[in-house]
């Protein structure tokens, strides 16, 4: 192992690119791009050539350096070709830079090592492989979801796949969803808005919309797709949606217009559990990663925190 610190701006981003392109692993979340976006001083451990790399989210705050969960990244950690070992993930962790006092940030669920020098917290996210007929999947439907996707099909709703009127699409995200998170910036809405653009322009995700008969938006999804994975990234629906279920169908919809290809569908979450129990509902899988901790700042500064 030549494992290597690597500041932000001598990071070689065509073999980061290329490595997460080709790792067992790679998930999108980890391509530069997307990290210049959610965090754009973001270093790196890097091994030999690219081979194996992992990304350190990082931040300063009060003359404080430390690692960070970015927003709208639900998995970060080690990427490479092969799977790790249990010796090669300890050794990664162990080169964290003695700089970052503070350490809290998540792995991925090829990542599931737990070290006796973090503190680990499991969290969960459910996926649901597509590579089978609609028919089949269907199958594992919970009562209640086929019930709610008739409901909706019974009150004449109407979906939509395209990525027009994406200004409108991402407004009625903030105006549903994300304005009554309290924890949500104006910077997070800022770095939402270049996400979108950015993944449309690579014509890598997709809106599904519900519209009522009366044309007005009421639900959407965005799904992003890499690494034969599809991304659940974000998702908003309005009082009518909820009450009809409409955002049964429109998983639905995607599931079977997406069945029979080698795509996992990763609904990123959740921990809480009548969300869980929504994903479950399609026959999605639970899958754990680990959220990692560790606090090096003095007594002081970590009371003051």
């Amino acid at each position: 192992m030549n494992i290597s610190y690597i500041a932000n701006k001598e990071i070689d981003k065509v073999k980061w690119d290329n490595c997460i392109a080709n790792s067992h692993n790679g998930i999108i979340y980890t391509y530069s791009w997307y990290l210049d976006i959610v965090s754009p001083n973001w270093d790196a451990l890097i091994n030999n050539d690219y081979s194996i790399v992992f990304p350190l989210t990082c931040k300063k705050k009060y003359g404080i350096q430390y690692l960070y969960q970015p927003i709208f990244s639900q998995q970060l950690g080690i990427f490479s070709k092969e799977p790790l070992t249990e010796e090669i993930f300890n050794q990664f962790l162990k080169s964290i830079p003695d700089k970052f006092k503070f350490i809290e940030i998540n792995l991925n669920i090829h990542n599931y090592i737990k070290s006796l020098e973090y503190e680990n917290i499991d969290r969960v996210t459910y996926q649901l492989n597509l590579h089978q007929t609609y028919e089949n999947i269907r199958n594992d439907y919970s009562e209640n979801t086929v019930r709610n996707i008739k409901k909706t099909e019974k009150n004449n709703i109407i979906i939509k796949c395209n990525n027009r009127n994406i200004d409108q699409l991402v407004d009625f995200f903030i105006n549903t969803t994300l304005k009554y998170d309290k924890n949500i910036t104006k910077k997070d809405y800022n770095i939402l808005n270049q996400l979108v653009l950015k993944i449309i322009e690579k014509n890598i995700g997709q809106f599904y919309s519900a519209f009522t008969n009366d044309n007005i938006l009421c639900a959407c999804i965005f799904f992003v797709n890499s690494n034969n994975k599809s991304i659940y990234l974000f998702s908003s629906a309005d009082e009518y949606a909820k009450k009809h279920g409409i955002m049964h169908k429109l998983i639905d919809t995607y599931i079977k217009s997406n069945s029979n290809k080698n795509i996992i569908l990763d609904f990123e979450g959740s921990n809480i559990l009548s969300l869980a129990r929504f994903y479950a509902s399609f026959g999605a899988k639970k899958y754990l990663y680990l959220h990692i901790k560790k606090n090096n700042l003095s007594k002081l500064i970590s009371w003051i925190k």
